[in-house]
């Protein structure tokens, strides 16, 4: 299979939405190679290129000049795989969206998710990964106008959105049709796709919220993201430490700290470094050692580096850097200037 591919359930909600529109779907499945059995697995998944193919051949025999808008009106928490479940839990909508950027592999690797803070709102943006133009077009608006009834639908939040901005150019259609999903019309040929939604809302208690159930599902989860790819599982414990990274740099790192800002317990933030053969401990010296090199070569004097890695006094410092190196700083500082 390629290293790339989407699950059937995430195929479903195309596949329902052009029968709704009448569309012969199975026989585009099988021209493609796909047995109407198969879409009995939820757990089975297929290459990008043949779910893009697939996707790209609805839309064409559907002639709805707005597919992906209508598809995501056959949305539900099942075609979202275990992540769907999880953001049901969650405790608040960043909660939720904080999560997605390790999970959303499972659904499928269209795109993946990223969460900005910006002046005036914060922005959910989605960074599509198909070549297709026409399927670029029509999966991003799903997805986006998935994620917001989704929202509204399944995790009951309220108030309205502060924007939608896409990245392809507008349709030479009516755009009502984007009002009547989002309650405003996006703004085309922009930077990001993304929903730009109120400061407000993110952090206001969700009403299913469950941490015990939430805390079974990311184990599940996890399961299924080793399973799916050890390399993926890696990457998710580069995220980990990348948020060490920026907690070290503010003076705050802890591990219940950096448990709370995953969202994670601190118990399977440790099952994650477990999973992987490493531990909170030797990812923190580790991202300490970098940081201290890093910082030397920038010329930041020993007091300071002291303070922002967490050591009382620089002779602690030195000792702990002549472990890590086999040098002392002087050294380490001769040989980079070599």
């Amino acid at each position: 299979m390629s290293s790339v591919s989407a699950s059937i359930p995430a195929l479903k909600q195309y596949l329902t939405a052009a029968e709704a529109l009448g569309v012969d779907t199975a026989s585009i499945l099988r021209s493609h190679g796909i047995a109407e059995q198969q879409l009995e697995d939820n757990g089975a998944r297929i290459s990008l290129a043949r779910f893009e193919a697939i996707v790209i051949a609805l839309i064409s025999a559907s002639g709805h000049p707005y597919f992906g808008l209508y598809a995501s009106n056959h949305i539900n928490p099942t075609m979202y795989a275990s992540l769907g479940l999880i953001s049901i839990s969650a405790a608040s909508l960043r909660a939720c969206i904080e999560l997605v950027p390790t999970y959303e592999t499972l659904v499928g690797d269209m795109g993946h998710t990223e969460l900005v803070e910006r002046a005036r709102w914060m922005e959910q943006i989605w960074h599509c990964q198909l070549d297709n133009t026409l399927a670029r077009r029509h999966i991003s608006e799903a997805v986006l106008a998935s994620w917001f009834l989704y929202g509204k639908n399944m995790l009951g939040l309220e108030g309205d959105l502060c924007g939608v901005s896409f990245q392809h150019a507008a349709p030479d259609t009516e755009l009502s049709e984007y009002q009547a999903v989002f309650s405003c019309v996006p703004r085309f040929q922009q930077t990001h796709t993304a929903l730009h939604l109120p400061k407000d809302a993110m952090d206001k208690a969700l009403p299913q919220a469950n941490p015990a159930l939430q805390e079974s599902l990311i184990a599940h989860a996890d399961q299924l993201l080793e399973r799916l790819s050890p390399q993926k599982r890696t990457q998710g414990l580069e995220d980990i430490h990348r948020k060490m990274r920026q907690q070290l740099a503010q003076g705050q790192l802890s591990k219940d700290a950096l448990a709370d800002t995953l969202n994670i317990s601190s118990r399977t933030l440790q099952r994650r470094f477990e999973e992987a053969g490493s531990s909170y401990q030797q990812a923190l010296s580790h991202i300490r050692f970098e940081l201290a090199k890093q910082l030397l070569r920038e010329r930041v004097d020993s007091q300071s580096i002291c303070q922002q890695l967490g050591f009382s006094e620089p002779r602690s410092f030195f000792r702990r850097f002549k472990q890590w190196s086999g040098m002392t700083t002087r050294e380490f500082l001769k040989n980079e200037n070599i």
